[in-house]
């Protein structure tokens, strides 16, 4: 399990992506999917998945697995699951 400050790291980098994004919804949904991520990164039961609701959140979503990969070193957890075929 990793510390919180990898955590705050993550967080950080995203909120900074997300200061740029000028819609409000597409933003919100980038916080409750990076705290998805992270909680399925944790190993433990998250919450539903957020649900994609516009064409902008998608964008969002590719760019907050591109930063959770720099900073893990890894692909998301969300992207292992949808290349496994579950």
């Amino acid at each position: 399990m990793e510390n919180s400050t990898g955590f705050s790291t993550f967080y950080s980098n995203v909120c900074n992506y997300l200061m740029h994004i000028n819609d409000k919804r597409a933003r919100q949904f980038g916080i409750r999917f990076a705290e998805y991520l992270q909680t399925k990164h944790r190993g433990l039961d998250p919450r539903a998945r957020p649900k994609l609701e516009s064409p902008a959140h998608r964008l969002v979503q590719i760019e907050v697995e591109r930063i959770f990969r720099e900073h893990y070193g890894m692909a998301a957890p969300e992207a292992l699951e949808t290349r496994s075929g579950r």
